[in-house]
């Protein structure tokens, strides 16, 4: 039985918010939701002193999607449907897991899941009876809505009872629904079962913990939020605004005067000057000249390129800075991105996903079933052959290649005669058109001709 003291504690977590967890979380799903500009013109604001320059970066922020790209190129373990079969049982197991793949939002949550470990380093889903839908329901909660707690004595990383936001009182007291293994709640953040009168605790009716929990730390009950990820994806951004905010004074020159009546200088690009001293006793020739500032913007996109490309290595997402186009950031960033070989982080989250799987699978087996098919008389009727698990299979994710390394793949295709011109040309380039690829193919053929010609 949950004690005062766990109450208590629960309370204080939610109200300390350890490590700032909840409002990290909060601006990683925000520059997930392409929420970008408000938090680079925070940043700006704290390391740029001078007000007016903050106002010129701040109009000419480039809004890169840093989050939201790694993100969806990670998130991909469950881009093939894995393959899920019961173990230990008969067939009729395998039709009532079925029947829950089909006619619930499971595989919904699955994508959830991906998406929020490999943004959050957490995934947290709650398995309960839909009334409304009168069917069962898996919830993927968000991070900045729950809290995990441990009452284990021997394991005070493993958690055991989460908290969710419930709602708040009239007098504005936040309430958190909280559940163990056997027991459910709602309380205040001061601990005291909200209300005492009529809403005693309660048996959690299902003899085992609904919430499906996995974290990529085994330090702590939580994971530390990814500040790295929130820092990278305000700088490149920044970054940009500090180019564009050169890019604008290099479109313009400085005229200066030296020793000059200012009164008779005609402005306009028609205008002749007749230099004359501002002083007539003076002995320094009067003289007009003109400053341009000078930015190697290459330079410049090859520094901001270097530094995501080190973050990116560091995190194990092998990238490369070559090849990409200078011409513009955006594109560069997409391309070194789209181009990072994740394989091994996807592995492993598969391997995270097939244990976070059969544990969720395991709930819904011998505990969740046996009370939804109470509801519902279309859900199976016959429980679980006991002992029996669900396997989940995962296909392995491929290779991603280099760009250079598809041309030399292609390239020896051709010469070996195992594939046409037109083909290869397809390869490289999925995203054109069979016209696109026909005129890129006339314009070889000209080109080719125009070579023998002048041989």
């Amino acid at each position: 039985m949950a004690t005062k003291q766990i109450m208590e504690k629960i309370g204080k977590v939610w109200e300390a918010d350890p490590n700032d967890r909840k409002s990290s979380n909060k601006v990683l799903s925000d520059l997930f939701e392409s929420k970008i500009a408000g938090y680079v013109k925070e940043r700006i604001a704290k390391e740029i002193i001078d007000r007016d320059e903050q106002k010129e970066m701040a109009a000419r922020i480039l809004e890169i999607d840093i989050v939201k790209r790694i993100v969806t190129k990670l998130a991909k373990a469950y881009k093939d449907t894995p393959v899920r079969k019961v173990v230990g049982g008969v067939e009729k197991d395998n039709e009532i897991l079925d029947w829950y793949l089909k006619n619930t939002n499971l595989k919904d949550i699955f994508f959830s899941v991906d998406k929020n470990y490999n943004n959050f380093k957490e995934s947290l889903v709650q398995c309960f009876y839909h009334i409304k839908t009168n069917r069962p329901y898996f919830k993927a909660w968000s991070p900045m809505d729950y809290i995990a707690v441990s009452d284990d004595t021997q394991d005070t990383t493993n958690a055991t009872i989460f908290a969710t936001y419930y709602g708040q009182t009239e007098s504005k007291q936040v309430l958190l629904f909280c559940v163990s293994e056997n027991e459910a709640w709602i309380q205040d953040l001061k601990g005291d079962v909200y209300p005492n009168e009529t809403n005693p605790m309660n048996e959690n009716i299902y003899g085992s913990n609904p919430f499906i929990y996995i974290k990529n730390t085994k330090a702590d009950v939580m994971p530390y939020p990814d500040d790295s990820m929130i820092s990278v994806a305000t700088l490149i951004p920044m970054l940009c605004g500090d180019i564009n905010y050169a890019i604008k004074y290099m479109s313009y020159g400085i005229v200066y005067g030296i020793n000059i009546k200012e009164d008779l200088i005609r402005r306009g690009p028609n205008a002749f000057w007749n230099l004359l001293p501002f002083d007539e006793n003076s002995t320094i020739a009067p003289t007009v000249g003109t400053l341009k500032p000078d930015i190697d913007i290459k330079d410049v996109f090859d520094g901001i390129m270097m530094q995501l490309q080190l973050w990116l290595n560091a995190r194990g997402i092998s990238s490369s800075i070559f090849g990409y186009n200078t011409s513009s950031i955006s594109s560069g960033v997409s391309k070194m991105i789209d181009e990072a070989d994740v394989t091994d982080i996807i592995k492993s989250n598969q391997v995270t996903y097939a244990e976070m799987e059969k544990d969720l699978f395991d709930f819904i087996m011998y505990h969740g079933h046996e009370v939804w098919k109470l509801n519902n008389p279309e859900i199976p009727q016959q429980s679980f052959t006991p002992g029996c698990y669900v396997e989940t299979i995962f296909v392995e994710p491929e290779i991603i290649k280099t760009r250079q390394e598809m041309i030399t793949e292609v390239s020896q295709e051709l010469k070996a005669g195992l594939t046409s011109r037109k083909r290869a040309i397809k390869k490289l380039n999925p995203n054109l058109s069979d016209d696109e690829i026909d005129l890129i193919m006339s314009e070889m053929s000209i080109n080719q001709e125009s070579q023998n010609d002048t041989v």
